[in-house]
Order: structure tokens, then sequence, then C-alpha cells
């Protein structure tokens, strides 16, 4: 692989199947000796003790909430105690780190054109600051971003990045030997050309249409799904 760097999506938290799957995942050789980051809001919230942490988990992960999973006190005590020993096991065994090491006081990514301020303003503080992470994260550290979901990469197209995706060998392969039965997707973000083939050859991602010159001033993401080839052609200016 590439590089070195996993960014785990706020949908990796969000139940107690997804963060059984992101264990799984995390458990398999293509991912031996990568360093695994976590937005700071999220990474905090399940430092807390097991009371604290699924009080405050709602309010943190709101905007990625399937409607059935909005409220974490549903969990029977069994379910918080596996997500609790889940939770610690990832934590004790691949001792992430909170994306602030990572992109320190970042205010804006690319040629200046992703701005946390104006994340903020589009979403809540919380969520905004939350992408921001993640997009940092994946653009200056080339990290690829683990999610159950798709939520990250809506509110991305939301504010003009630009989606393609296609169906990749290599998370294929990983996906069945983890045993995980929900959709995964790995993506990066790319503000440039720079390393988009990489990704694309080390995944064996087929399908995609690439364009590379054309790629937006909010970026390019591209993911390795089972869905079929998307691309997204409605990219407006963020901020209007």
């Amino acid at each position: 692989m590439d590089s070195k760097y996993l960014c785990l999506d706020p949908s990796c938290f969000t139940s107690l199947e997804n963060l059984k799957s992101t264990f799984n995942l995390l458990q398999q050789s293509e991912f031996d000796n990568h360093h695994v980051i976590i937005p700071e809001t999220v990474y905090h919230v399940i430092n807390y003790e097991p009371k604290d942490k699924f009080a405050n988990l709602p309010n943190i992960l709101k905007d990625w909430l399937e409607p059935q999973q909005r409220n974490f006190e549903f969990l029977s005590e069994a379910e918080k105690a596996q997500y609790v020993k889940i939770t610690r096991a990832i934590l004790g065994q691949y001792q992430p780190s909170p994306s602030t090491g990572y992109i320190g006081d970042l205010k804006k990514i690319g040629r200046d054109s992703i701005e946390l301020d104006l994340l903020i303003q589009r979403f809540r503080e919380i969520t905004g600051k939350i992408l921001f992470d993640v997009m940092a994260v994946s653009w200056k550290n080339e990290a690829k971003i683990i999610a159950f979901s798709e939520r990250t990469f809506d509110f991305m197209k939301e504010i003009g990045t630009e989606v393609r995706r296609g169906t990749s060998k290599v998370k294929k392969k990983m996906k069945k030997k983890a045993k995980i039965v929900i959709p995964l997707l790995i993506g990066q973000l790319y503000m440039d050309k720079y390393g988009v083939m990489d990704f694309v050859k080390n995944y064996q991602i087929g399908g995609i249409p690439l364009r590379l010159e054309l790629i937006p001033a909010v970026g390019l993401i591209i993911l390795a799904n089972e869905k079929h080839p998307l691309v997204n052609t409605d990219n407006k200016h963020p901020y209007n």
C-alpha cells in the first residue's frame, strides 16, 4: 500500500456492528504497520468513561447516525459493555492518535479552498470540525478514510468535492477476510492529481473515469466500494 495512515470516519463508531467491523478490518494484514488517526472530537469522547461516553456520543455523532441508531441509551447493558470492550481494544492495540497531532492549527486545506470556519458555518460546529479533520488528515497525510456509511462523502459533495468510485479487488478481499457484511468504503482526498493513480493501482480499483486535469478546487475523493461507478457532475461553488 502507498501510505501508512488510516483515518477512522465517525461512522466507525455509530453502532456496535460498525465498531466490530472496524476492529476486524484493522486486524487485516494489509493494514499492518499503519497508524490510526481519529477526528479529535470523536477521539476524546470514545476515551470517556462509559457513562459519559454514552451520554455524549449521540450529540457528537448526531449527523452520522441513522434514525434507528440515534439513541445509544437503547443499547442493552450487555451491548454497552461490548461497545466499551471493543473501543478499549482499538485504543489499546492500535494506539490511535487524535487528528490534532497531524494537522495542528491548520484552518485551510488545498488551494485555501476548504476552510474550517466555512464548514462550521455550513454545518453545525461539531460536524464542521469533524469533517474538516477527516479531509485534512486524508489530504495532508495521504490517509485512507475508513467508513461504513456515505454520510461523510455526502457532506463533501455538498461543498463541491467530486466523488468518483469503482470496484476494488483489494477492498473486496479485505472485507471478506474480516467477515464484514455491511457496506464498507475506503477513500482518499486529493487536491491535485499527485498520487491518484497510486491509490487506484494499489487498491486495484476498476471502472473509475479519470480526467485528472479537471480536479476541482475543493478536491476529488476516490472511493473503493461495490457500487457502480458514479461521477458527481453537480459541483457547485462550495459556499453559495
